[in-house]
């Protein structure tokens, strides 16, 4: 039953990102100028980048938190996280900064994370090249 309900859960998300595709079709028909075109492909990647960012944060954020609740030292040890959605705010941060020359102030602590932050500068660096 479960695999019934996984199987049309991936369906319908499936056709969602069909329908997406069809809008941004129909959207880039309807554009006539290439100023409008020229935005409408920034704000594109824009979107695809923040997308990158946001599995790059989970996965940074999934790193930390069990580890911490076992007692070990991970990137969230010692920081004052006053919720989830700070901690995934911070993490989403990190991921922003490992994709673009900006300021840090979270930093791998453990092996994990360590190897971890290197293959998504590698990522980065593949990307932005």
């Amino acid at each position: 039953r479960s695999a019934r309900l996984l199987r049309m859960m991936r369906l319908l998300r499936f056709l969602r990102v069909r329908r997406l595709f069809e809008v941004l079709s129909w959207v880039k028909m309807a554009v006539s100028t290439e100023k409008m075109l020229v935005v409408l492909r920034v704000v594109g990647l824009l979107c695809a980048l923040l997308v990158l960012n946001h599995f790059v944060a989970c996965m940074w954020y999934s790193l930390g938190t069990p580890a911490e609740e076992e007692g070990l030292l991970t990137w969230r040890s010692g920081k004052e996280m006053e919720s989830e959605a700070h901690a995934y705010a911070s993490a989403l941060h990190w991921s922003l900064t490992q994709f673009t020359p900006a300021t840090n102030n979270l930093s791998p602590v453990s092996f994990t994370e360590r190897l971890f932050a290197s293959g998504v500068v590698l990522i980065a660096l593949v990307t932005f090249s």
